[in-house]
């Protein structure tokens, strides 16, 4: 089940839309480190930019549209806001 907080939503929304920010860099640091903790990658720095390029190429934005999407005809998903 995918559900997002009212309050985290717009702060996701807008790094996915684009916005360079400490934000960001904090999802983009612990998307990494979420890689090289689970024994996926031992390359932190790798892991940024490529954490960095999914977001500016939005496909990361995409991703969670899909899983959205999903976990909606699952019925096990409350939408506070619309990502479009």
């Amino acid at each position: 089940m995918v559900v997002i907080p009212p309050i985290t939503y717009p702060l996701i929304k807008d790094i996915l839309r684009g916005e360079r920010s400490p934000r960001r860099d904090m999802i983009l640091l612990n998307a990494a480190a979420a890689f090289v903790v689970a024994g996926l990658d031992s390359d932190l720095r790798a892991r940024i930019e490529r954490a960095a390029g999914s977001i500016d190429s939005r496909r990361a934005k995409e991703m969670l549209e899909r899983v959205i999407a999903f976990t909606q005809r699952c019925g096990h998903f409350s939408r506070y806001y619309d990502l479009v």
